[in-house]
């Protein structure tokens, strides 16, 4: 009997181990965050295959040297530690958030065996320091929102001290920002800046002369824009990156519905680009939402539709905050939380344990700071054709109300340039799903003047309208009287599968 039970033991234990060594290989393989081979959600996207470690020896090493400072523009609290280890005894600082501030409370003979390139006097005075710099901090007249609930209504007047909860600000770094050099993130890094034509790509970094950079965006934690590790699942403004599931080499991150930034080395006005999907909310509606940005003066972004945009802003002057230049950037969405559908095993227990513990209002590819120059420089598309290549990879393309995969919601707004005399044309689809005597009235405008209206029902169709309007930058909207909802998991509101758009 023995024998009999050893022999079963030792064949269990070959069935077994091949099948744990798989999940084993495809568990470290799925963490290692590789574009290339699909990855799960991890802290630092691509940092097996970056070599991000080598990287920070071999690009802050040279530069750590005693007397210089360092400063980080990463949100990412992981990757802001990692920085930490590489920059003694240079002195590192998060320009907006303090992300050691719980090493306030350590004492100095801990903290000196702990090999961080922060000076620990800055750690040690960086609580009791904060009232007095909030004291400083609030006497402007930076714009105060007033918020109920999160509801679209605005008000705008003055500051209020809750507002923002705190800035670290190096002092010795106020003395010295001429000469401090930045440790920038990589595109897989952050969803800030993409605009910055020389930024690192995937999950590289680089340091370059804080002088030199310009309309950089930094994320600065709020009370109504808090960071994701701050253990508030609520009000959090961004979260880490993650794969995009339209464009799996690329990364997307959840945000909020507020955000603040500073600025660093501001044109005198700044536009901001947004550039967001809320395709994924899974809500029955997906509807892009208005943008309010903040800063000595207030413009609104107002988007058409639902599913994705990339917009920008008017121009908006920072608010000068002791040298710091801030905007915030506040949405009309709700918080939403996604439920996943439990399967299997998972319906035994633990229904009251969300599996996705964030709310959030959509997901963010680019938040990005530009000046009017630049936006005069683009050289805008005349159509959009490929799907989703054209509507993620061209950043001179602004539009809204489009899915990513070419669905189109009831309103479309399109930013395109424009042959004199060249019409416009509009081929797609509308699918058959559930009404046999569907069907949808479009109107097609340019630059607010309709150059085309048609009734629409299931099937092809092909429009070639003539454009009056003496344009060669042209604003493109489309509205349709009736949608039905995709069928599947999402049941997204559209009306039309595009096949192409444009002049």
């Amino acid at each position: 009997m023995s024998r009999f039970i050893a022999i079963a033991a030792v064949a269990v234990g070959l069935v077994l181990v091949p099948l744990n060594a798989w999940s084993q290989f495809h568990y470290v393989q799925r963490s290692r965050a590789i574009a290339s081979q699909g990855s799960g959600f991890t802290e630092i996207a691509g940092g097996s295959e970056s070599q991000i470690l080598t990287q920070l020896h071999d690009k802050v090493g040279p530069v750590a040297r005693r007397g210089n400072v360092l400063v980080s523009d990463t949100y990412n609290i992981v990757l802001g530690k990692l920085e930490g280890g590489y920059t003694s005894p240079a002195t590192l600082s998060f320009l907006t958030s303090d992300m050691y501030a719980n090493l306030s409370q350590v004492s100095r003979s801990t903290l000196g065996l702990v090999r961080i390139g922060l000076d620990p006097n800055l750690i040690t005075t960086a609580l009791s320091d904060e009232k007095q710099r909030n004291k400083n901090f609030y006497t402007g007249s930076f714009p105060r929102l007033k918020y109920v609930d999160f509801n679209p209504t605005i008000a705008y007047s003055g500051l209020h001290e809750e507002q923002i909860l705190q800035f670290v600000i190096d002092k010795r770094l106020q003395e010295t920002h001429i000469k401090a050099l930045m440790i920038r993130s990589g595109a897989d890094l952050s969803p800030f800046n993409h605009w910055i034509t020389d930024r690192p790509t995937g999950a590289n970094i680089d340091v370059v002369p804080l002088a030199s950079l310009k309309n950089y965006l930094l994320f600065v934690p709020s009370d109504l824009g808090k960071p994701y590790y701050s253990g508030v699942r609520t009000h959090v403004a961004f979260y880490q990156t993650e794969p995009d599931l339209f464009e799996p080499t690329s990364r997307m991150a959840a945000y909020g519905v507020f955000s603040l930034f500073e600025v660093v080395n501001p044109t005198p006005t700044v536009r901001v680009v947004i550039d967001v999907s809320h395709t994924l909310r899974s809500d029955g509606d997906s509807r892009l939402p208005r943008f309010d940005i903040i800063g000595d003066d207030h413009v609104v972004v107002t988007p058409r539709g639902s599913g994705s945009m990339r917009m920008i802003s008017p121009p908006v002057h920072p608010h000068n905050l002791l040298g710091h230049y801030l905007i915030a950037i506040q949405s009309d969405a709700t918080e939403y939380q996604f439920h996943p559908k439990r399967m299997g095993l998972m319906n035994i227990y633990g229904h009251t344990v969300p599996i996705d513990p964030r709310r959030i209002a959509g997901f963010a590819r680019d938040f990005s700071a530009v000046s009017n120059d630049d936006v005069s420089e683009l050289h805008r598309p005349h159509e959009i054709r490929h799907f989703p290549e054209d509507l993620l990879n061209d950043r001179a393309l602004e539009y809204a109300g489009l899915y990513e995969d070419g669905w189109t919601s009831k309103d479309v707004f399109v930013r395109l340039s424009r042959e004199p005399g060249s019409p416009l044309e509009i081929h797609g689809m509308v699918p058959f799903i559930n009404d046999h005597g569907f069907t949808t009235d479009l109107t097609a405008s340019v630059n607010g003047r309709v150059v085309a209206r048609q009734t629409l029902s299931p099937g092809d169709f092909s429009i070639d309208a003539p454009v009056s309007e003496n344009c060669t930058t042209c604003d493109v909207t489309l509205h349709f009287s009736r949608m039905q909802r995709l069928p599947g998991g999402n049941p997204r509101p559209a009306v039309a599968l595009l096949s192409s758009l444009g002049f």
